[in-house]
C-alpha cells in the first residue's frame, strides 16, 4: 500500500512548487543578513492550507524559520525533513535566477539544486501522505531554516527550540547518495600590524604585507603538508583556502596592516581550539626570528559548525537505503559531504541522528546556471514519502530513536 501511495506523487505539482520557490528571492546579502521572510510565509501558507500545524520562528529580524507538523497519534518515532530557505547571491548568473525555466528534463534557477528542489519534494511527499488520510504514530515535521548559507543561525535556533525529532533528513545535494558524515567549517582571520613609513624609505617602516607573505608561504607549505597527512575514510583530508586579502592603502606608503581570511574545513578528530593553536605556532616561529612581528589570530568557534558523523546502522540510514533500492533499483552509496550543512546543528547540539540526502548535484550548487534533474527530484520525493511512512509508523524504542 505504501508503494502505491508513493506512485501518487504528482510530477506536475512537484515541478510547479519547485518553480514557485525558485521565483521567490531569498538570498543572503552578507554575514548575518538575508531575505527569507517571503518564502517562509509562502511555505507556512502552503502547509497550513494542507492541514499542517504551522509555526514561524523569528531567528532574527525578518528572517524566520518555518515549521509544519503533521501530528501523529502518539507512541511513534518523529521524523524531521529539513531544508534551508536561503540561497547565495545571484551575481554572475547566466540564466534568469528567478525564472524557474523547465528545459530538457531540468528546472533552472537559483536554489534549484541547493536546495529549493529538495524542499519542494519534501513538502509534496508530506502533503501526499496528509491527503491520503493515513494515520501515523509519530509526528512528521517539515522545517525550513534561514541563514544556512550565512552563519547557520536558523539551524542552531531550530535545534535549540525544543522541537521533538527522533531523527532527521537534510535534503542537501548528494545526487541520491547517503551522506552520513560532513566536514566542519571555521573561518580564520589573521591580521598583521606593521609600521607606516614613506615609500621612498621602506627600511624605516615595517611592511605588514611582507610579513603576511611569510605567513601565507608557511600555511601553504608546512601546514598544508601536515593537513594532507590527516585522513577520514569518508571525508578525506581537511582543507585550507585563503579566500580574502587586504592591506595597505597606497603604493607610496609602507603598509601598516594586512589581513587575510581563511576557510578551514574540519574532519572528525579536529576542533577549533586545536586549529587556533596550530596557526599560533606558525606565528610564534616567525616571531622567534623577528620579535617585532605583531599578529592577531581570530578563529570562529561555533560548536554547530564542527564536523558531524552518524553510524551507518542508524534507523534513518537503513530506512532510506531500503526505499532508495525500492524506488530506483540501485544500491545505496554511503558517502561523506565535503561541505557543512545544518545537520551539524542537529547532530552536535541536540544529538539527533541526521542523514544528508538529496536529489541535487553538488556541481550545480552555487553555479551560474544552477539546475536540478526532474527525474531525481521525483524519485527523491517518493523515497522521502516511503521513509516518512516507515519511520513514523514505528513504535518509539531505544533502538530506533
Amino acid at each position: 500500500m505504501f508503494r502505491e501511495l508513493a506512485e501518487k506523487i504528482d510530477e506536475n505539482s512537484l515541478i510547479d512548487l519547485t518553480k514557485e520557490l525558485i521565483k521567490i528571492p531569498s538570498f543572503v546579502t552578507g554575514i548575518g543578513e538575508g531575505s527569507e521572510k517571503e518564502i517562509a510565509n509562502f511555505i507556512a501558507k502552503t502547509l497550513s492550507e494542507a492541514g499542517f500545524e504551522t509555526h514561524l520562528q523569528e531567528v532574527t529580524r525578518d528572517r524566520p524559520n518555518v515549521v509544519g507538523i503533521m501530528r501523529g497519534t502518539g507512541g511513534g518515532s518523529n521524523l524531521m525533513l529539513n531544508g534551508h530557505l536561503d540561497t547565495i547571491e545571484t551575481h554572475g548568473m547566466k540564466i534568469d535566477p528567478f525564472g524557474g525555466r523547465v528545459q530538457d528534463g531540468r528546472i533552472y534557477g537559483r536554489g534549484a539544486s541547493d536546495m529549493k528542489g529538495a524542499l519542494a519534494a519534501m513538502i509534496i511527499a508530506a502533503k501526499t501522505i496528509k491527503e491520503s488520510g493515513l494515520s501515523l504514530k509519530g509526528d512528521l515535521i517539515i522545517s525550513g531554516c534561514a541563514d544556512e548559507e550565512g552563519k547557520g543561525m536558523g539551524g542552531e535556533y531550530l535545534a535549540k527550540s525544543g522541537l521533538k525529532a527522533d531523527m532527521a533528513v537534510v535534503g542537501e545535494p548528494t545526487e541520491l547518495d547517503l551522506a552520513i558524515a560532513q566536514k566542519g567549517l571555521t573561518f580564520i582571520d589573521i591580521a598583521v600590524e606593521g609600521k607606516a613609513a614613506h615609500g621612498s624609505s621602506p627600511e624605516k617602516g615595517k611592511n605588514a604585507i611582507l610579513v603576511m607573505n611569510e605567513i601565507i608561504n608557511r600555511l601553504n607549505s608546512t601546514y598544508l603538508t601536515e593537513l594532507n597527512r590527516r585522513q577520514h575514510p569518508l571525508l578525506g583530508k581537511p582543507t585550507l583556502n585563503i579566500g580574502f586579502i587586504e592591506g595597505g592603502f597606497r603604493p607610496n606608503v609602507v603598509a601598516d596592516f594586512c589581513r587575510i581570511s581563511i576557510d578551514r574545513r574540519i574532519i572528525p578528530g579536529e576542533d577549533c581550539q586545536t586549529i587556533e593553536r596550530e596557526i599560533n605556532e606558525i606565528i610564534k616561529e616567525l616571531q622567534t626570528k623577528d620579535p617585532d612581528i605583531k599578529v592577531k589570530v581570530d578563529v570562529m568557534k561555533w560548536a554547530k559548525c564542527l564536523p558531524s558523523e552518524i553510524s551507518p546502522q542508524e534507523t534513518i540510514v537503513k530506512s532510506v537505503s531500503e526505499n532508495l533500492r525500492d524506488v530506483t533499483g540501485r544500491e545505496p552509496r554511503i558517502i561523506g559531504a565535503p561541505y557543512w550543512t545544518d545537520a551539524g546543528s542537529f547532530v552536535n547540539l541536540v544529538k539527533i541522528p541526521t542523514l544528508i540526502f538529496g536529489p541535487g548535484e553538488l556541481e550545480q550548487a552555487h553555479s551560474s546556471s544552477e539546475s536540478i534533474p526532474i527525474d531525481k527530484l521525483v524519485a527523491f520525493s517518493k523515497i522521502i514519502l516511503l521513509t516518512a511512512l516507515d519511520i513514523c509508523s514505528r513504535e518509539k524504542t531505544k533502538n530506533n530513536t
